[in-house]
Parts: C-alpha cells; sequence; structure tokens
C-alpha cells in the first residue's frame, strides 16, 4: 500500500530562486494539487512530527502528527531532499481516512533533515499543507556495539 516515488509528472524542470517558485506553483496546478495558497480548511494544519529510535536493534522512526481537515481522503509525503517534492523524489503513505491524525513512518534516512506534508483530497483535487521538517535520530544497532 506504500508507494515509492508518486508517480505525478509535470512537464517543467525546476530552476533555483524565483523561477523555481514559479515552476513549483506550475507543477501543482498541472498535477491537481493546491499548495495550500487559498486551501484554508480543505488542507490539514498543525504538523508536528517527534522521532525515536524503536525496536531491536534500534530503527530510526518519525511520528507524524496533525489537525486534519476532514474534508477528504489524505496522504502523507515525506523526502530527505531539499528539493524532493518539485523533483518528484519522495516516498508517499497510502491512502489515509479523513479523519487520520497520525502516522508511524519508518522509512526514515540516519541523520538527515526530512520535509513533510499531508495532502488533502477535496473535489478530484489534492490540498496541500504546509511543509514541515524533522531530523531523523541517529541510531546505533546493537550489533556495533562493544562487546
Amino acid at each position: 500500500m506504500v508507494s515509492r516515488y508518486h508517480p505525478l509528472r509535470p512537464s517543467w524542470t525546476a530552476r533555483r530562486g524565483a523561477a523555481g517558485m514559479v515552476g513549483v506553483l506550475l507543477a501543482l496546478a498541472t498535477t491537481g494539487i493546491d499548495a495550500g495558497m487559498g486551501a484554508g480548511a480543505k488542507s490539514a494544519t498543525g504538523l508536528r512530527a517527534a522521532t525515536a529510535c524503536a525496536g531491536t536493534p534500534p530503527k530510526a522512526v518519525a511520528r507524524l502528527r496533525w489537525t486534519p481537515s476532514g474534508k477528504g481522503h489524505q496522504r502523507v509525503d515525506v523526502t530527505p531532499f531539499s528539493n524532493g517534492f518539485s523533483a518528484r523524489k519522495y516516498d508517499s503513505s497510502g491512502r489515509l481516512g479523513s479523519t487520520r491524525s497520525r502516522l508511524e513512518w519508518r522509512r526514515v534516512s540516519g541523520e538527515a533533515v526530512h520535509r513533510w506534508r499531508v495532502l488533502t483530497r477535496v473535489n478530484g483535487r489534492w490540498h496541500a499543507s504546509a511543509t514541515r521538517t524533522f531530523t531523523g535520530p541517529g541510531c546505533v544497532g546493537t550489533d556495533l556495539q562493544p562487546q
């Protein structure tokens, strides 16, 4: 149910600076994603994340929480790349219910800064929340511990 690198395929190349922002907005328009500008109550709000090492051997996890709009089903996108969303290099959760407000994300890349967002599907369009960040924890496995 989890897909790698969401299959949205905008037909543009992002550039740095102001041109890059224009490219991002064009891509969102061509892929049916509302960037949150004017989305109002259609997109999730209050995004927050906590990271931890869990299990044996310890693995990095991020516990993501948000306030859903309740307007439609949702998905969570996460990328460790600074331009991951515009470059279409991100992972997506599967479809989540409209009232879902938390997700434990287990595909955390070491101590990298990750960007994440919640998308809500309303009237055939995806409405993106603000993008937030979390930093993966440094988890050392028990097999690497001195004996």
